[in-house]
């Protein structure tokens, strides 16, 4: 059975599957994809809004009789593609194929730190004991120990990290709960299916694990399909660098603290030790600005408290390293802390002595930090992962740059591959227009954001709201919703004041919500419908200038005599306003109104770069035309 005998014209899709429609598009990617895996080729492939991607690499990857990999940006996608989309498509070809789910560690309930947690609290938060109880409640039932199934607790509560585990604390087969370990169990699953489910975050551990000597996670698979593919970049820099952390530094010390009460035996001097590590890392914190940010570290330790508040940690966290030495002998919990440990001392020294070919740079929040150190060119290392003999498909609906896809391919250091670029069958030209409002200031007049806002106004009024305002920063996006919410009678809220999941089932229910959002809402936003019909992008997405990863990449380009503007800077600028703007049209009935805001589009040279990358709609300046259009659509 092929790939054209199911998704084609004649094929069994169409009586099998409800709504299916076959695509040429479609079809032309399947076979892509189904040539990519019998031949062992490298395949790039960006496939346009509403091509039917998701079943183009879905029934090639079922009908073969290797095993694959697929492999999602988001944990959304990757519960999407297990529960709602392979069901439809194995029912479809009739596949017997053997599908499993496999997450992170962190995804799954650790059995002996529940235990420990509720018999050992390590905290003082009613909100954490009323998360700890309904976690209880919700682990006699579980099956699969997936915490995504506890709806009562936020993704982001501070319980998580307590009753689930990390490779640091991880006893491994000396646990006592071994043997009804969730994540050991679908492991062991994955390693007998025909077909993974993965996420990119576990592909890149996995990567790590054996390239340190620690073993391996993912089963050996003949082939490996990356959807989301314009998120690996990223997801590999962070994965192939080195990082310490506040909740690091925090786990260390209280597990410390709970597995000497659990191995009743007083150690001495270990409670003050990881106490102290606390402290320290709490008062590093203190020094960094409020809020949120990035800052390069040449910028945090250009005073000399943060740079003795860093050197701090050092002795701290070797005097709780010694004590566990002594500790390790007690017990295999004590045992492991003291391993972490050594394993954070060698980061902390590896973050404070580094050459050129790595950045190091610090993310914080109100309460806590990350200090990274990011490799700046990762395509050698992945060159070596992806030209074993083995298929490699990445896709995506953003990957190219004026149809060309050199620049993803030459990040990844991908050697010889196939490429294809895939349009959108969507009607553009009938059921989008784009807005350019003029007399805007450029974008970094103190009255950009004021005169934008007021030029906007009248489209949200003229749409009845159904609007997405998508901006560059947090500052633009809070000055705009202090310009316009006593202003507008419609319903608006701003990210940040509910989880995103929340914000997105407000937006669809309500029909007429204007929403104020940042980076996170620019990708993986999926709004079918009337419910928006308005995305609004504020400028062109360049990264900040004043970024710590940003600069040290610009400079390594200049050094290699590279042009960082051309090289890097636009293509990453050019990816991410594709997604922004690929927010608006999700399905062949949806019409609305780009707004298209930043008056460099067509001051500038690269302004046409910008829109000969996203599909072809018509562009107007007058405010009347898009009144007219939305009036249209109104009544259509």
């Amino acid at each position: 059975m092929t790939a054209a005998e199911l998704l084609g014209v004649k094929g069994t899709f169409v009586s099998l599957i409800e709504g299916f429609t076959p695509r040429p598009v479609q079809l032309e990617l399947a076979q892509a994809v189904e040539e990519a895996l019998s031949q062992q080729q490298v395949l790039i492939a960006e496939s346009g809004t509403g091509t039917g991607k998701t079943f183009a690499y879905l029934v090639p990857a079922l009908l073969q009789s290797k095993k694959v990999l697929l492999s999602t940006g988001t944990r959304h996608l990757q519960d999407q593609l297990f529960f709602r989309d392979l069901p439809q498509v194995r029912r479809a070809t009739g596949s017997h194929a053997h599908v499993v789910l496999l997450k992170g560690r962190s995804n799954y309930l650790c059995h002996y730190r529940l235990a420990h947690c509720s018999a050992h609290p390590a905290y003082d938060q009613s909100r954490m004991q009323a998360d700890l109880e309904e976690i209880l409640d919700w682990s006699q039932n579980t099956e699969d120990g997936d915490i995504s199934a506890v709806a009562g607790v936020l993704d982001a509560a501070a319980i998580w990290p307590l009753v689930t585990s990390t490779a640091e604390n991880c006893l491994g087969s000396k646990c006592p709960e071994y043997s009804r370990c969730y994540v050991q169990r679908v492991r062991n699953e994955a390693q007998e299916a025909d077909l993974v489910v993965i996420n990119h975050h576990l592909f890149f551990s996995d990567l790590l694990l054996q390239e340190q000597g620690f073993g391996k996670i993912l089963p050996d698979a003949g082939a490996t399909i990356f959807d989301e593919a314009h998120l690996l970049p990223d997801i590999a820099s962070r994965f192939l660098g080195k990082s310490v952390s506040t909740r690091q530094f925090q786990l260390l010390a209280q597990d410390s603290l709970v597995e000497e009460r659990i191995a009743v035996s007083a150690v001495a001097g270990l409670s003050e030790c990881a106490r102290d590590l606390e402290t320290a890392s709490a008062r590093f914190r203190m020094l960094l600005p409020t809020g949120s940010g990035r800052l390069a570290e040449q910028e945090v330790f250009s005073t000399s408290k943060a740079t003795d508040s860093a050197k701090d940690l050092l002795p701290v966290l070797h005097r709780l390293t010694d004590c566990l030495e002594v500790a390790a002998e007690v017990s295999s919990g004590l045992q492991r802390c003291w391993q972490r440990s050594q394993r954070m001392l060698q980061i902390v020294g590896q973050l404070r002595n580094h050459d050129n070919t790595e950045v190091g740079w610090l993310e914080y929040w109100p309460q806590s930090f990350r200090w990274h150190l990011t490799p700046l060119d990762i395509s050698v290392r992945l060159q070596q992962t992806f030209s074993t003999d083995k298929s490699w498909v990445f896709t995506s609906a953003t990957l190219a740059v004026e149809k060309n896809l050199q620049h993803f391919q030459q990040l990844l250091g991908l050697d010889e591959v196939e490429t294809l670029c895939l349009q959108s069958p969507f009607d553009f030209l009938h059921q989008a227009m784009a807005y350019m409002p003029e007399g805007l200031p450029e974008p970094a007049d103190p009255e950009y954001t004021r005169m934008l806002m007021e030029r906007v106004k009248p489209v949200l009024e003229a749409a009845a709201g159904g609007a997405f305002l998508l901006f560059t920063s947090y500052q633009a996006m809070t000055k705009a919703w202090q310009i316009l919410q006593h202003r507008l009678q419609l319903p608006m809220k701003m990210q940040g004041q509910e989880s995103r999941q929340r914000l997105l089932d407000w937006f669809r229910k309500s029909g007429n919500a204007v929403l104020f959002a940042t980076s996170s809402f620019w990708e993986g936003v999926d709004v079918k419908g009337s419910a928006l019909r308005v995305v609004m992008l504020d400028k062109l997405p360049f990264a900040s200038p004043g970024d710590p990863l940003t600069q040290a990449r610009i400079r390594m380009l200049r050094d290699r005599g590279e042009n960082p503007f051309t090289d890097f800077q636009l293509p990453q600028a050019i990816i991410r306003f594709k997604q922004g703007a690929g927010r608006l049209i999700r399905d062949v009935h949806d019409k609305g109104v780009l707004i298209l805001a930043d008056p460099r589009l067509r001051s500038r040279h690269y302004g046409r770069v910008f829109c000969d990358s996203i599909p072809r709609i018509p562009i107007t300046s007058s405010l009347d035309e898009v009144e007219a259009f939305l009036k249209k659509i109104e009544t259509s």
